[in-house]
């Protein structure tokens, strides 16, 4: 089951589990006794400042998804990841609308990235 915090990062993690992984994956209503129980904690999305013009004016930011899984069997824990994290730049160009495209768009991509990520740690402790 996938559950815990993370909204923007569960149906990218939902999505490559089932796909990459072969993974049928239950919601944490119907996991039941015997399924495995995905949690992302300390997730979350920060844009921060990094350049700015002679003006003061920031015109580039960088973009950092984190977030934290553990896995829970039977209410035990049997593994969690430390905090992992990926970061990307977005250079403020054109107007307001087409910042928040871009910000959109590798938000996207950053979760994908966050979601292999993830996967690659999850192999690795097992």
């Amino acid at each position: 089951a996938v559950g815990g915090g993370g909204d923007n990062l569960l149906p990218v993690v939902r999505k490559m589990l089932t796909q990459r992984e072969g993974l049928a994956l239950a919601s944490r209503e119907t996991a039941g006794d015997t399924a495995v129980e995905l949690r992302i904690e300390q997730a979350s999305e920060s844009l921060t400042a990094t350049s700015f013009d002679t003006a003061g004016i920031a015109n580039q930011y960088r973009l950092t998804v984190t977030g934290a899984v553990r896995l829970i069997y039977q209410n035990e824990e049997v593994w969690h990841s430390e905090l992992i994290a990926v970061a990307g730049d977005l250079f403020a160009t054109g107007g307001s609308v087409a910042i928040e495209a871009q910000k959109e768009r590798l938000a996207q991509s950053l979760r994908k990235q966050w979601s292999e990520k993830m996967i690659q740690q999850l192999h690795s402790g097992f």
